[in-house]
C-alpha cells in the first residue's frame, strides 16, 4: 500500500481488472498447494496482488467518473479497505496449508476449492469499483433500484426508488454489491441491486 496520490489517465476497466485479479489469485493459489516451500513466498504474492487488484478497481471506478486525480479521502479509504481484506489472508492459507497436506483429497478438488476461492475474493472488486465511481462524482444524484434476485433484503427493499446525491449513499454505507457490507443486511454477497442516474435513467453503479 501508498500513500501517495496517485495520477492517472483511464486504463483497465473493472471486467479485465476483475479477469486479471482472479487469474492471478488463483495462480499463487494453485502453485502452493502444488508446492512444498513455506506459505511466506505465495502469501506475500497473494497480499501484492491484493494491492494492485484493489487500487486498479478503485481506479477504474474514479477514472469512469470522470475524476483526474485521487484525493487524501479517496486514497485513505483504499488504504483501509485494503488492510481490511489482507487481514482474511493468513487464515485462508492456514485453510491451504491444512488442505495442501491431506493426502486423501485428490489434487483436482484441491484446485476447484483454489478456484473457488479466487472467484469469491474476486467478487469484492465490485463494491471497490463501486466506492471509487462514487467518491468521484460524489454530488450527483442517483436513484437506488432493486437487482434480479429473487429475495431482496430489508435495506435494499427499503432503499429501492430512493433518490439521493451519491455522497449520501456513501455516508450511509450503502454501497450496491459490496460484498461483506455491514450496513446491508444481506451483506452485500447476493446482492443485484444497482443505482442509476436521477435524471437519465442511465446506470452509474456499479
Amino acid at each position: 500500500m501508498t500513500d501517495l496520490i496517485i495520477e492517472f489517465n483511464p486504463g483497465q476497466d473493472i471486467d479485465s481488472v476483475k479477469a486479471e485479479y482472479e487469474g492471478k489469485l488463483y495462480d499463487y493459489m494453485a502453485e502452493y498447494l502444488q508446492s512444498s516451500r513455506s506459505v511466506v513466498i505465495d502469501r506475500n504474492k497473494f497480499n501484492r496482488a491484493i494491492n494492485d487488484g484493489f487500487t486498479f478497481a478503485f481506479i477504474a471506478g474514479w477514472a469512469d467518473a470522470g475524476a483526474s486525480e485521487l484525493t487524501e479521502e479517496a486514497q485513505a479509504w483504499l488504504n483501509g479497505r485494503i488492510s481490511e481484506e489482507i487481514a482474511f489472508v493468513a487464515p485462508l492459507f492456514d485453510d491451504l496449508k491444512a488442505l495442501r497436506n491431506d493426502e486423501e483429497i485428490p489434487l483436482a478438488d484441491k484446485l476447484q476449492s483454489a478456484q473457488m476461492h479466487a472467484a469469491a475474493y474476486t467478487n469484492t472488486l465490485t463494491g471497490v469499483y463501486a466506492m471509487g465511481k462514487m467518491m468521484g462524482e460524489p454530488e450527483r444524484d442517483g436513484t437506488w433500484e432493486l437487482g434480479a434476485t429473487e429475495e431482496h433484503c430489508d435495506t435494499c427493499s427499503m432503499l429501492d426508488g430512493k433518490t439521493h446525491p451519491l455522497s449520501w449513499f456513501i455516508k450511509q454505507g450503502y454501497i450496491p454489491q459490496q460484498a461483506g457490507s455491514t450496513t446491508l443486511d444481506c451483506g452485500g454477497w447476493r446482492c443485484d441491486c444497482r443505482i442509476k442516474d436521477a435524471k437519465t435513467g442511465a446506470q452509474i453503479i456499479p
